[in-house]
C-alpha cells in the first residue's frame, strides 16, 4: 500500500511539473478505465446512497477558489429521492425536490412545498463517457482511512470557459480523477479544467456515501 501511494504521489507531481502538455503514454487501456466507470454506474442503480457535488471557480488556481454551485442527491430504492440544488452569486438560491413513490414535491427560496405527479424511475446520476484520452491507474492506495483503486483521465481540447460564460469555449486540459472501493463502488470523483496559457480553473467534486445510516426521505407537509 505504501509503495502504491508513493507511486501515485510521484505521478501527480510529474503531471503538475509537466503543466498542460500531454506527452506521456497510457498506463492502462481505455477499455479498463471505461469498464470501471460502467461497473460503478451499474452498482449505483440498485444502491441507497448520498452524493454531494460542488463546483468551484478559480481566477488563479494557486489561490482559494469561489464556490459557485452545490447539489445534494439522496436515493432510497426503489422510489424515494431527494435533491437540493444551490447556486451562489451575490446571494444564495436553492431548489429542493423530494420524490416519494409517484408524487413529487418542490420548493424554492421563498416558495412553500408544492405537490406534482412524479416521474417513474431515475438514473444513477453517474455519467459514463467514452472519448479518446490518456489514462492512468494505481490500485489499492490509501483513501480516507481505507483502501481504494485510483483512476485518472486527461484530455486536451476545447471546453466551456471555467468562468461559466455560456457558449464560450477555451483551450485547456481536463483532468478527471476517480476513486473506487475495491468492490467497484464509486467513492469520489474530481474533475478539473485548466485554461491553456492562463491560471483560470474550474473544479467539480462529487463524493459518494453508500448506505448511510441516517438516510431518510419522507414526503413533506403541503399546506
Amino acid at each position: 500500500m505504501k509503495v502504491a501511494a508513493l507511486i501515485l504521489t510521484m505521478f501527480l507531481a510529474a503531471v503538475s511539473a509537466a503543466g498542460q502538455v500531454l506527452t506521456l503514454k497510457n498506463d492502462i487501456p481505455e477499455s479498463q478505465y471505461l469498464a470501471a466507470e460502467a461497473k460503478a454506474a451499474e452498482l449505483l442503480k440498485t444502491a441507497n446512497y448520498r452524493s454531494i457535488w460542488t463546483k468551484e471557480y478559480f481566477d488563479d488556481h494557486t489561490k482559494t477558489g469561489k464556490l459557485k454551485e452545490r447539489k445534494l442527491i439522496e436515493i432510497i430504492r426503489p422510489d424515494r429521492k431527494r435533491t437540493v440544488e444551490e447556486r451562489f452569486a451575490d446571494s444564495r438560491s436553492f431548489v429542493e425536490i423530494i420524490r416519494v413513490e409517484f408524487a413529487q414535491y418542490i420548493r424554492g427560496d421563498d416558495t412553500p412545498w408544492m405537490k406534482f405527479p412524479g416521474i417513474h424511475g431515475f438514473d444513477s446520476g453517474l455519467e459514463v463517457r467514452g472519448k479518446k484520452n490518456q489514462y492512468r491507474s494505481v490500485p489499492s492506495i490509501g483513501f480516507e482511512g481505507g483502501i481504494a483503486d485510483f483512476y485518472e483521465r486527461r484530455s486536451s481540447g476545447k471546453f466551456q470557459d471555467p468562468a461559466q460564460m455560456v457558449g464560450v469555449y477555451v483551450k485547456g486540459i481536463k483532468t478527471t480523477r476517480i476513486w473506487y472501493s475495491l468492490d467497484g463502488k464509486i467513492l469520489k470523483k474530481l474533475e478539473e479544467i485548466m485554461v491553456k496559457g492562463g491560471n483560470q480553473m474550474s473544479r467539480e467534486t462529487t463524493t459518494y456515501e453508500h448506505d448511510p445510516k441516517d438516510l431518510k426521505i419522507e414526503a413533506p407537509v403541503v399546506k
